[in-house]
């Protein structure tokens, strides 16, 4: 089982929910009830209360059509009108009302072809991905529905899909992801016939978006089971569906890494994890040479710009420190490195990846240690050699400037130069020579 910590499970109540969130669904259930609306919290808040998890954030369910929800508050934003979601602003939160629902069709395998209203919770309940998250919470009363017996499957341990799983997955491929997810940040064990459904169903995953898979990964990795939501995904085979071209033993180098990982691995590392097509270099390509790889397969997940050069700046560093590892820097050399944003998530991965590959870590344990003991102003101090000093000494302009200030700093950080008027010296000399 990849699942952690076994589930303590009990029947929801009201009064576990935060004050804030408690208050807002009173308020919710009361202005819905004035019209003659019922009205449940519903899905992940509930689940989070069986499981004796503070949730936090609330969905509430209604027999309330779109329009009638937007009728029954002041502040709305038709977030899904077409799907039957209204958000309701009150008192500073946001919390989706949606209407209950059917659903029919998934020819795209992302949206339903028709959504058709109704009053049934037994219906709705049909229509969404995992008994655990079809559990309903009257928030005016505290009456409690489980059609889909989800309650009992928590007690068993257990992630089960609603009806046939096979069916979920293809309606929704964003669902795999999910499962994974859930899987690895509840601590629940996906039932066979789920895992069957799911795998079955991998080419739904042609029809979500890259943006909706990023989103999925960014919460899982950002959890402290991210790395078991990777072996998941990697033994689900999404990892081979996804990146076709990755080395055959990618998706086993995968799980060997996340199980070596001493923290969260975070969305930047879980990237570098995931679409790295030959993660333990087993196949001989040094990182410089997956690149171009791993950069297409980041492409699949439409990054934002920012994510794009946050991800090629980790990589540099990572390849950098594999490059380090064979051939140790000098003092000045290591302490750019360690100036890196991305130093802790690089170094972590690269003591990560040589102890799944059975080598010793011990150098980049130290090289970590080291920077954990060095001060800020001590990393990023200011410079001894800038443009006033350049022009001091008469060097012209051009990329001699460049390579003169990385070299001092390089110095500096390396002990060599402690002082401006060492600084000076050393840059006569070095224009003198």
């Amino acid at each position: 089982m990849l699942g952690s910590d076994a589930v303590e499970f009990s029947q929801p109540s009201l009064n576990e929910l935060p004050e804030e969130l408690l208050q807002a669904s009173l308020h919710v259930g009361a202005e819905l009830e004035k019209r003659g609306h019922k009205s449940w919290i519903v899905g992940g808040a509930v689940r989070d209360l069986c499981m004796g998890r503070p949730p936090s954030d609330v969905d509430i369910t209604t027999d309330a059509t779109p329009d009638e929800v937007e009728a029954c508050f002041p502040m709305t934003i038709p977030l899904g009108k077409r799907f039957g979601t209204v958000l309701v602003k009150v008192a500073g939160l946001g919390i989706e009302v949606t209407t209950l629902r059917a659903e029919e069709g998934y020819d795209d395998a992302r949206r339903p072809n028709e959504v058709i209203f109704g009053t049934s919770v037994q219906k709705d309940a049909e229509r969404r991905d995992f008994t655990c998250n079809a559990m309903y919470l009257d928030p005016l009363t505290g009456e409690f529905l489980d059609p889909a017996q989800g309650l009992e499957d928590l007690a068993l341990n257990q992630l089960v899909a609603v009806g046939d799983p096979g069916r979920r997955f293809q309606e929704d491929g964003l669902r795999i992801f999910r499962l994974a997810r859930f899987a690895a940040t509840l601590g629940l064990e996906p039932t066979a016939e789920t895992l069957s459904g799911a795998v079955s169903a991998l080419d739904s995953l042609r029809g979500v978006s890259g943006e909706r898979m990023l989103a999925e990964l960014s919460r899982g990795f950002s959890s402290k089971s991210g790395g078991v939501m990777l072996e998941h995904l990697s033994r689900l085979g999404v990892h081979r569906r996804l990146f076709p071209s990755a080395n055959l033993t990618a998706q086993e180098a995968c799980v060997s890494v996340c199980r070596e990982l001493s923290s969260p691995p975070g969305l930047l590392m879980g990237l570098l994890l995931f679409t790295d097509p030959d993660p333990l270099a087993s196949g001989g390509a040094s990182r410089a040479e997956r690149a171009g790889d791993a950069l297409d397969a980041l492409a699949l997940f439409r990054p934002s710009r920012e994510l794009r050069a946050s991800f090629m700046a980790a990589w540099r560093l990572c390849g950098s420190l594999e490059v380090a590892l064979a051939d140790p820097p000098e003092r000045g050399e290591l302490r750019l490195l360690m100036r890196e944003p991305a130093w802790d998530a690089a170094s972590d991965l690269a003591i990560a990846a040589s102890r799944a590959a059975s080598l010793d870590s011990a150098l980049i344990q130290a090289w970590r240690e080291d920077r954990s003991g060095i001060s800020d102003e001590e990393l990023f101090p200011s410079p001894l050699i800038g443009p006033e000093q350049l022009e001091e000494v008469g060097l012209p302009r051009g990329p001699a400037w460049g390579e003169a200030i990385a070299e001092g700093l390089r110095r500096q950080l390396g002990g060599e130069l402690k002082s401006a008027e060492e600084a000076m010296s050393w840059l006569r000399r070095r224009l003198d020579a």
